[in-house]
């Protein structure tokens, strides 16, 4: 396989899709849609994303495989996709988590304690560590590791019975949240059992499983002629279940009673869904506004934004005051200063091992 295309994905709309999700991580950890925050409709369902992220991997994890591009046959096939996955993840993940020491521990003792739970990606399974204190958005990456982990039994079966396993992994990670309810007693947005491995594997599933339609081109060319009616539903049904979540939240609060909240996650995997096959299935016009090259490279780039991102929020916090209470000059100035440390550590840490700059950003 050439450099081009182990640097950048064979799909346009994936890195278009990734672009969108960082922004709206961003935006969500720094209140940066400062037009519209106090528009809680738009602006509070930000942090989905994250499912978009995971959904986003299931399916270009399983793309060359489902293509049979890349083949998983041989103990040398499983090496090579281990060896791989470590080297993408892990040299960013050990240098921010070392500076995360400093940065927002200190060198105290229970940060080296942290640290190593953010390394090996076990802080997911304790309700102490979920959250590193070296970089708290880890917590994601650290289900990403652990998917990548078990991609290789999931996609053997996967292949087996496609839809028997997208339908099964819904079911179960729908109980592992269910159960949380009652195990859960602080039950807030995010917890350890809600949102650790087992309770949000179904969004790789679903990866996995669009990418399987995907490869079915005649299906596609199908859902063109629906792409409006598509488009419509997907709006309407995101503003229902942003409304709703709020109702939800207030009588989880209130009545201690988070059945709904389990459900949320399947109403967001249904809006991804409609959300992903407009990109694939949008005009010439519309992919110049949403698949421009700009977008894609945030995309390319969202691993080193999703890191580098936490650190600065908190400087910004501690240095020049609350960033969510800020104009648009300072966020314009947090947003460049994310650029610049991002793209040099997609240069030189992402792709270190590539010695063009041009080859890397190219279009």
């Amino acid at each position: 396989m050439s450099i081009e295309n182990k640097i950048h994905t064979k799909i346009p709309e994936i890195d278009a899709l990734r672009g969108l999700a960082i922004v709206l991580v961003v935006c969500h950890h720094t209140k940066g849609f400062w037009l519209i925050r106090d528009y809680q409709v738009f602006a509070s369902g930000c942090w989905q994303a994250v499912n978009l992220f995971f959904i986003l991997s299931g399916f270009s994890l399983a793309y060359p495989y489902l293509l049979n591009h890349k083949r998983l046959n041989s103990k040398q096939d499983v090496w090579q996709y281990y060896k791989n996955r470590f080297h993408r993840l892990f040299p960013l993940l050990v240098i921010s988590s070392v500076i995360g020491v400093y940065f927002h521990s200190h060198f105290e003792h229970d940060a080296f304690i942290d640290l190593l739970y953010a390394i090996s990606s076990f802080n997911i399974f304790t309700k102490e560590y979920f959250f590193p204190k070296v970089n708290d958005v880890l917590w994601s990456l650290s289900i990403e590791i652990w998917f990548s982990l078990f991609f290789v039994a999931l996609l053997y079966v996967f292949r087996k019975k496609p839809l028997l396993t997208f339908v099964l992994f819904l079911i179960f990670s729908l109980g592992v949240r269910l159960y949380s309810i009652n195990v859960i007693t602080d039950y807030k947005y995010l917890n350890y059992v809600k949102d650790g491995f087992f309770g949000r594997i179904d969004d790789f599933i679903v990866g996995i499983f669009l990418c399987y339609i995907y490869t079915k081109q005649d299906f596609l060319k199908k859902i063109k002629w629906n792409i409006v009616y598509s488009v419509i539903l997907m709006v309407l049904i995101y503003f229902i279940t942003q409304n709703n979540f709020s109702i939800w939240y207030t009588k989880l609060k209130t009545n201690n009673h988070g059945y709904h909240l389990a459900f949320m996650n399947n109403y967001t995997q249904f809006i991804i869904i409609l959300l992903m096959l407009f990109y694939f299935t949008m005009n010439k016009y519309l992919k110049f506004i949403f698949q421009n090259y700009f977008l894609r490279m945030l995309g390319r780039m969202s691993f080193s934004i999703y890191i580098w991102h936490s650190f600065l929020v908190e400087l910004f916090y501690e240095k020049i005051g609350n960033i969510e209470n800020s104009d648009a000059l300072l966020l314009a100035k947090f947003w460049l200063l994310t650029l610049v440390i991002s793209i040099l550590t997609y240069r030189y840490i992402e792709f270190g091992h590539v010695n063009s700059w041009k080859k890397i950003f190219q279009n």
